[in-house]
Order: structure tokens, then C-alpha cells, then sequence
């Protein structure tokens, strides 16, 4: 008989950094919807279409070795092995390249992505709240990477400043036992696409924790893509 690990890959929403998908297939057609957007040859240049593929690389398995000297842009060309289809290439700040396959990373998620994808769900109001919080206090803000003004909410990305995100998860993670515990539950359709954890009192302790443990900050959308090229992830 299957167990829980085995329900939860088939299960239907699944997230890419921020961005949850009802689906493997609905995730697909997002990254196609890029492949078309752009003319051949050239670089993907929306910052929220980056912010996409920026985060898919995260899921690599080696994203350091992929992600190398540091991601210059990511390019739209025609698939070497079939011609009549399109391809993402990186392109790195050193000038090598390297194809780009999106479709393997979104079918072969791990469970301890899943897990952390889940956990930054539980956590969304706390940082949402400390956005508001911030823009609603006097003066301008000041992005702590760049040094540059943020004036508007939309324009920021809030990070976890040392400990970073996944420390913080794989922190509470140890504290019970590993990934195996974390049961996860996929939201009714009609409400909002995303994994919650299956055990609410294991949630609470979880918000508890991050509310204690998190030492969040501000910082402007260039800067956090500026990171994720170089092989960091602001992970807010």
C-alpha cells in the first residue's frame, strides 16, 4: 500500500521558489508561455519571468555547478536536437553556456522541497505583515544590498537575513525528527493553490518558531535577482 510520500508526489499543486502551480502541467505551460514570449536569440528580460527561472535552477541538483561564475541572462534559442522546438540556454558571467531543461526539475521535486515550499506557505502572513509593517512607518527605505530607495511594496522582496530561510527550516526540521514527519495537505480548490502541513499543531509550532528565530529585512527586487544570479537565494 502506497504511504503519504507516495500520495504527495502525485498530488497536484506544486511550487517553484514564491509561485505555487495547481499542477506539474499548469507549472509546464508557465515555462512554455516564457519559451514563446521571447524571440529567438534573444534574452528573458520581465524581472518576474528571471524571478521564475532564476528559483527553477535552485531546484537543480547541483545548482552551483549549473549557475557557475554567476547567471548573466537566460537566452531563448532554437533545441540543438530538435529544431522545429525552443530551448532556454544560461548564459554565464564568464561567457559559457549551458542548456536549460525545465521540464525534469518540475517533474523530479524532492520531498524536502516540498516540505520547504510548504512551511514558506504557513509562514506568508508573518511576512506580509512585516511588509505593511515597514511601509508603514515614516521615511523612506533604504535596500541594505544595493543602498538604493524602495518606495513602493510591490518593488521589495522581504529576505530572512543570517539565518537564512532554509536554515531556519532545516533547524526545525532536526528538531523533529526529519522530513519524514512533515505530512502535507493540498488547500480545497476554489482557495488559494498551495501545501499546508497536514498537522495543525506541528503548524503552530512551526509559526512560533519562524516568529521567534526570524530576523527579516527589506530589500529591493534587483537585489534579490542580483543574488539569485550569483548562486544565493533571498528566500523571504
Amino acid at each position: 500500500m502506497p504511504g503519504w510520500q507516495d500520495e504527495y508526489m502525485a498530488s497536484q499543486a506544486i511550487s517553484v521558489g514564491d509561485r505555487w502551480f495547481p499542477s506539474k502541467s499548469a507549472a509546464t505551460k508557465e515555462f512554455q508561455r516564457i519559451l514563446r514570449s521571447y524571440d529567438i536569440g534573444t534574452a528573458v528580460t520581465a524581472p518576474r519571468d528571471e524571478q521564475l527561472l532564476l528559483d527553477l535552477v535552485q531546484m537543480h541538483t547541483d545548482p552551483l555547478r549549473k549557475i557557475g561564475s554567476g547567471i548573466e541572462r537566460f537566452e531563448v534559442r532554437v533545441n540543438p536536437q530538435h529544431r522545429r522546438n525552443r530551448s532556454l540556454f544560461i548564459v554565464r558571467s564568464d561567457g559559457t553556456e549551458d542548456d536549460f531543461g525545465y521540464t525534469k526539475l518540475i517533474q523530479g521535486q524532492t520531498i524536502s522541497q516540498r516540505v520547504t515550499a510548504a512551511l514558506r506557505h504557513e509562514v506568508r502572513d508573518q511576512i506580509e505583515k512585516f511588509r505593511t509593517a515597514e511601509f508603514a512607518k515614516p521615511g523612506p527605505r533604504a535596500c541594505p544590498i544595493e543602498d538604493t530607495q524602495i518606495t513602493h511594496p510591490g518593488d521589495c522582496h522581504v529576505d530572512h537575513e543570517d539565518p537564512g530561510f532554509r536554515e531556519l527550516v532545516q533547524r526545525f526540521v532536526d528538531q523533529h525528527e526529519g522530513w519524514g514527519v512533515f505530512e502535507l495537505y493540498s488547500l480545497p480548490a476554489g482557495e488559494e493553490i498551495g501545501q499546508r502541513l497536514k498537522s495543525r499543531e506541528l503548524a503552530s509550532q512551526w509559526h512560533a518558531f519562524h516568529a521567534r528565530e526570524a530576523r527579516l529585512r527589506i530589500v529591493s527586487v534587483k537585489a534579490n535577482l542580483s543574488t539569485l544570479r550569483k548562486g544565493t537565494r533571498l528566500p523571504g
